[in-house]
């Protein structure tokens, strides 16, 4: 039988995947879903990179029948259509890469692995239309913080949509600023809400994102900090975590930052202050505008596991290297008072 030889196309198809977060051993208790993806991504690797392009194909379709809306598995499987030709099928996993929530726009510009179908009209369109979109939604979405002033009941939002499911949980976060650092107030109503276990096993949490200075153009980041709060039965208090620092899963403690939690049946609300010390040296005023991303992470296994978020994306990625998804932040400093006022 004869194989297809299409390696070189591929080049970039592959360094992506391997940068978007797979762990060659994911930190222990990380829902089941990660590692199963993980695994198909080095047999999709193997498989292609001995001439196994349809072999490989099927193994990640295989996969994307168990985890339908991945998105950048699904812009992978697009990869491979363009590679065996099949530029009609390309298109519609493409688009369905959109759906579920894809949003690297500059990768695919220089992606090698859609040579084949970038001057197709469809491509151009569909590219267009989405990327159009999404950065009508970022830039909605922008915040503006005063000094010393709080942006009230700010809502998280579930997936890629702007209404939250009927038996979903619901969340709203305040935001404020000084010298000294960050205020974050989370308020959620959630009658699932399972304090029995930690955030990263399954548990209820929070997760809080700074992207370091950033563009317009910047709609995704590697260089970030990614802090994790939840409440830890085994110490009957709510932990805090570093979960990530540009691209490196970290998992530390930071037993330094004491979050406020109180619970009264289904509402439960965090309150988090974050000096700026802790992301130094990137601060305001030297720094005017930073990327923000808030998380509430509901009780579930996996990709069964509820999320909002201020910028919302179809799959949280818990591996290091995961592109974020943010809103722009951009800080004021409050105007000084007049004598005598």
């Amino acid at each position: 039988m004869r194989r297809h030889r299409i390696i070189l196309p591929l080049v970039a198809l592959f360094s992506f995947c391997l940068s978007q977060g797979f762990a060659a051993e994911p930190a222990p208790g990380l829902p089941g879903a990660i590692s199963a993806r993980d695994s198909v991504t080095l047999r999709m690797v193997q498989l292609a990179q001995t001439g196994h392009i349809p072999e490989a194909r099927a193994a990640l379709r295989d996969y994307l029948d168990r985890h339908p809306g991945d998105g950048t598995m699904l812009y992978n499987l697009a990869c491979f259509d363009v590679a065996l030709s099949d530029a009609e099928q390309a298109l519609v996993d493409l688009e369905a890469a959109f759906q579920a929530g894809y949003t690297n726009f500059r990768h695919m510009e220089n992606d090698l692995s859609l040579k084949g179908i970038r001057e197709d009209p469809r491509y151009i369109s569909l590219f267009e239309t989405y990327e159009s979109r999404f950065r009508e939604v970022f830039a909605s979405r922008a915040l503006v913080l005063e000094e010393g002033y709080p942006l009230e009941e700010i809502p998280l939002r579930p997936g890629m949509s702007d209404q939250p499911a009927p038996d979903g949980p619901e969340a709203a976060i305040s935001l404020s600023y000084d010298r000294d650092g960050i205020r974050l107030d989370l308020r959620v109503d959630d009658p699932a809400f399972d304090a029995s276990r930690p955030f990263w096993d399954g548990g209820s949490g929070l997760l809080f994102n700074l992207i370091l200075p950033i563009t317009p153009e910047d709609y995704e980041s590697r260089r970030y900090f990614s802090l994790g709060f939840g409440y830890d039965p085994s110490r009957k208090a709510v932990g805090a975590l570093l979960v990530a620092r540009h691209g490196d899963n970290l998992m530390i403690p930071v037993t330094d930052l004491q979050p406020a939690f109180i619970q009264q049946g289904d509402r439960i609300a965090f309150g988090i202050d974050l000096p700026w010390s802790l992301f130094r040296p990137y601060a305001p005023p030297l720094d005017p505008r930073l990327g923000l991303n808030v998380f509430y992470l509901g009780a579930g296994p996996g990709d069964d596991r509820p999320v909002l978020s201020l910028m919302p994306e179809s799959r949280l990625s818990y591996g290091p290297n995961p592109w974020r998804r943010y809103v722009p932040l951009d800080f004021l400093e409050s105007a000084p008072k007049l004598m005598g006022g």
